[in-house]
């Protein structure tokens, strides 16, 4: 962040940066995360800007959360619709809320023919302090011989009576109608604050009755999922993944419009979603593919095992815009002569295109020296002219064969000016 006058402006994220906040949380869609800031701490933030009132502040998506549904009126954002309080109430049921906000989701809720939201008037959040002070609400205190009969009910009142219907009471009550105002007066802090007993302490604090209600609905579905987890072998961390998180999303907002979703099954799974979602990831590796035509490409290959332990070798396809794995062949049982490697790399060169190979990079292994030698003899004067290097970290602490890549190099100099 800069000084004042220096400011940089405010530059949200777009694109594909945007579809993912929105895929982690729907609150994204009434606010704007600009550039990373750098706070001092551990913890990653943000300049962050309300959509609805501009305001920018720092911070991550429970500042957001805070923004929308701040206790003062000036701090809060005066735009927060009862949609947006339902999804806060979806995604933090612990925030809370305060009675006109309550109001407003309840509107809200009715509008959506979903049932009101039932809060202990101690959970709601603190209103302002002048909602205590006596300020609002008046009292028929005196008309009516010390009885309250009529008193309004001032935001942070809890005992259904105004701070005015208690000053006359105690008042009026303990030290008769003639007590002189100094008096009064000094008795006006204690009764006030008497008006609202304190909470008990927190290891005697009385629990709300919320945490002893029981939801079986969603008990079941909370072990249905967890039971989907262990028995698959699932790692807990998915949950985090934003795919995960998308669902969620979904799940809510077909709850909102009180639509029924049925589990995709297997076939399903194997028929369509397969099938769309190969399109979906060759449709974004098209990006990479794309320069290959006039940049051509690297062909990366290397023998590894599996989690398994099953023998396999990857072939990798590197160009200006990145790299792409295009075929991974499991070797089990199979013939892993030079013959057969130099085969199967012809084999994934005609894949990709010979036109388009410029070299091939394996490491130093004897065998793959031996196809290398293959290929230079091969029939196809095309594929006779793919040069071979070895992978850099098998060959720094080689001299013998880092003199091996240097003349591969310069071969591929003296190759490259005699074409132009």
């Amino acid at each position: 962040m800069t000084m004042a006058g220096n400011r940089v402006p405010f530059e949200p994220e777009t694109g594909a940066d945007r579809e993912r906040m929105l895929s982690q949380s729907e609150l994204w869609k009434w606010a704007d995360r600009g550039q990373k800031v750098m706070t001092g701490t551990s913890h990653s933030s943000w300049r962050l800007r309300c959509r609805l009132c501009n305001k920018e502040f720092i911070g991550t998506l429970s500042k957001v959360v805070k923004h929308l549904t701040q206790p003062s009126v000036n701090a809060r954002c005066p735009h927060t619709t009862g949609e947006i309080l339902a999804v806060i109430r979806s995604d933090h049921p612990k925030v809370p809320l305060l009675p006109a906000s309550l109001a407003k989701l309840n509107d809200y809720y009715k509008e959506q023919g979903r049932p009101p939201v039932v809060v202990d008037a101690q959970d709601l959040a603190p209103v302002d302090v002048a909602c205590v002070s006596g300020e609002v609400g008046t009292s028929s205190t005196a008309a009516d011989g010390g009885r309250d009969t009529g008193s309004t009910v001032g935001e942070g009142s809890a005992l259904g009576f105004d701070s005015a219907s208690v000053v006359g009471r105690g008042a009026r009550s303990s030290r008769g109608p003639d007590i002189p105002e100094e008096i009064a007066e000094h008795l006006r802090g204690p009764v006030l604050a008497a008006a609202r007993p304190p909470r008990p302490p927190s290891s005697a604090q009385q629990s709300s009755l919320k945490n002893f209600i029981v939801d079986e609905l969603q008990r079941e579905f909370d072990q249905a999922v967890a039971s989907f987890f262990f028995e698959n072998a699932i790692a807990f961390n998915v949950a985090r993944s934003d795919s995960y998180k998308n669902m969620k999303r979904i799940m809510n907002s077909a709850a909102r419009s009180r639509k029924m979703l049925w589990m995709p099954g297997y076939n399903h799974l194997t028929t369509k979603a397969l099938p769309s979602k190969y399109k979906d990831v060759d449709k974004d590796l098209d990006k990479i593919r794309e320069p290959w035509d006039v940049t051509g490409l690297t062909l990366m290959t290397d023998g590894t095992t599996t989690t398994s332990n099953r023998p396999v070798i990857n072939f990798i396809a590197a160009g200006d815009s990145g790299a792409v794995m295009v075929r991974s062949v499991d070797m089990e049982g199979k013939d892993k002569s030079a013959p057969a490697l130099a085969r199967m790399w012809v084999e994934v060169i005609r894949e990709l295109g010979v036109h388009r190979v410029n070299v091939i990079c394996t490491d130093s292994a004897q065998v793959n020296i031996s196809a290398k030698k293959i290929l230079e003899n091969h029939d196809d004067p095309a594929i006779r002219s793919i040069s071979w290097v070895p992978c850099a970290c098998h060959v720094v602490r080689r001299p013998q064969a880092v003199r091996r890549l240097k003349s591969t190099v310069l071969g591929l100099r003296r190759k490259n000016e005699s074409e132009f």
